[in-house]
């Protein structure tokens, strides 16, 4: 019994031996199979090495690339090396080798709002990057409670189409330049309340409860301060608007002001802030509009004012387009003259806020909403294209031969955009520009050839010639003997003023004496 035993004990450890040897021999025969991949990729880099050498390219870091590489190579050709390298873990030394193809691309990052410079297809920087000069004490809505985490996206423009990076804050359908889009969701600022900014403080004379307007204020001197009382007209915004124009607008006054012209025809901005969710930035007071003026002239000018008022126009318009902006939105109501005695007879453009950059690096894009005036827009704007600096002048031609006759126009009465267009495209035939010719009965031969023929042909890339049609209207003047002849409303009297647009409180003209509203008689303010 215990011989069997211990025979059955020898076979069983016999057994066991060999299928030791066998899988000593199996590891064996792969570790071979590494070390000639290993000594045949080391040889590869050594002499690649080597041929950087040769060239003069070795370095001590090569050197030392080197020494790794033969300490590696002793590691793989002996197993036991091999397997203490395991254990301790030793990472292997590889030349790092930039790849043959095109580098990839960068990751896209997020930039937060702070550093967020990204631009609107108007050429200026996001409208919600708006702040002022200085800050406001007591503003609208100030001394609530600051609402921490994420803030809400802004609201995109509603076009009426499929929104694209390349639509600007300002290019929303149906809108025009100085009219309100929207209601605002509560009153923003009311009649009588007093703003502090930098130390002044400022009395609003209406109530604001819209999206944006311009409004008239009036500064409030201190007790015992000399300080005479002023009226200032402030452009506003609020900060929840789905049209953004203040942001272009301000651009556009601090180009002007930035000129090294003598008289320009933008007014220049002397306070431009935020205070609660309300935008602004403010100016001098203006005086009427061309489309107050005019109505209050019986919806017409004289012919020495309407060509003077027409120069005028012109060079506001090349101002602008030298500045690198259109308009996009030309008419009566985007200009008004001076309040002062002195500025009196100057015109402004004074609604800038639908302009865009134009330029070598602005591109042309397909499709753009409808949007101004549709008396006054150009035949590109019914066409929903790129307007450029002809379209300005086309819708400056419309307006100036309004000046001689309210019916020059033959689809002032018209609404439908379709029928106004195919209107504006007969304006340029010859057949139809005699029947305005007739209307107006002021204008010379020569004024289709060198204007109207020339506004035609613009494309929307081109700079038109102002030169010439400028000159236009100075030969008229001149051999009119204009000059001497007064503008209508410098024997305007009081009685027949006209109203500030967007206002409600009557505004005299320049022409006559005109003191300020006495302080004793201003509202008092009044608690939101």
């Amino acid at each position: 019994m215990g011989a069997g035993s211990n025979g059955k004990k020898k076979k069983k450890a016999h057994k066991t031996t060999e299928q030791t040897r066998d899988r000593t021999q199996a590891k064996r025969s792969k570790d071979r199979e590494v070390e000639k991949t290993e000594s045949s990729a080391l040889s590869s880099e050594e002499e690649e090495v080597a041929s950087n050498s040769k060239g003069g390219k070795n370095s001590t870091g090569s050197r030392s690339q080197d020494r790794s590489r033969r300490k590696n190579r002793s590691i793989a050709e002996d197993p036991k090396k091999r397997s203490i390298a395991k254990k301790k873990k030793i990472p292997k030394t590889s030349v790092n080798i930039p790849p043959r193809g095109p580098p990839s691309p960068e990751p896209n990052v997020s930039s937060s709002d702070s550093s967020r410079r990204r631009k609107c297809g108007a050429g200026c920087v996001n409208p919600n990057s708006l702040t002022g000069t200085g800050t406001a004490s007591g503003g609208p809505q100030a001394g609530g409670k600051k609402k921490h985490g994420k803030q809400k996206e802004a609201p995109q423009p509603s076009c009426g189409a499929e929104t694209t990076e390349e639509t600007a804050w300002n290019e929303v359908a149906d809108a025009e330049a100085e009219k309100p889009f929207d209601v605002a969701p509560d009153v923003v600022v009311r009649e009588g309340f007093v703003l502090g900014i930098k130390g002044k403080k400022y009395r609003f004379l209406e109530t604001i409860d819209q999206d944006y307007g311009v409004t008239p204020v009036v500064n409030v001197p201190t007790d015992g301060s000399t300080e005479k009382v002023h009226r200032y007209t402030m452009n506003y915004e609020i900060t929840s608007a789905k049209l953004r124009r203040l942001k272009v607008q301000a651009t556009i006054l601090a180009l002007a002001a930035a000129s090294t012209k003598i008289e320009t025809h933008f007014f220049r901005i002397t306070v431009l802030g935020h205070a609660g969710n309300l935008k602004f930035l403010m100016t001098e007071e203006h005086g009427p509009t061309l489309a107050e003026l005019v109505t209050g002239q019986g919806n017409s000018f004289s012919p020495p004012t309407a060509f003077k008022m027409g120069l005028q126009t012109l060079e506001a318009i090349e101002e602008l387009h030298n500045m690198g902006y259109v308009c996009r939105d030309i008419k009566p109501q985007a200009f008004a003259i001076g309040r002062s005695t002195k500025h009196m007879n100057n015109v402004y453009l004074i609604h800038v806020g639908l302009g865009r950059r134009v330029g070598a690096d602005s591109n042309i894009r397909s499709r753009v909403p409808f949007f101004g005036s549709k008396r006054y827009c150009s035949r590109r704007t019914h066409l929903e294209e790129e307007r450029g600096r002809g379209d300005d002048l086309e819708s400056w031609l419309y307006m100036f031969v309004e000046f001689f006759n309210e019916r020059a126009l033959s689809w002032r009465s018209l609404h439908n955009k379709n029928a106004i267009h195919k209107d504006k495209t007969n304006f340029f035939s010859i057949t139809g520009f005699e029947d305005v010719k007739k209307k107006t009965k002021c204008l010379p031969e020569s004024f289709y050839g060198r204007v109207v023929d020339h506004i035609f042909n613009l494309k929307v890339e081109e700079t038109p010639d102002y030169n010439t049609i400028a000159q236009v209207l100075r030969d008229e003047v001149q051999h009119g003997g204009f000059q001497k002849f007064p503008y209508d409303w410098d024997t305007v009297s009081t009685s027949n003023a006209p109203t500030m647009g967007g206002g409600g409180h009557q505004s005299t003209l320049p022409g006559v004496n005109q003191s300020v509203l006495p302080f004793s008689r201003l509202p008092t303010a009044r608690q939101i």
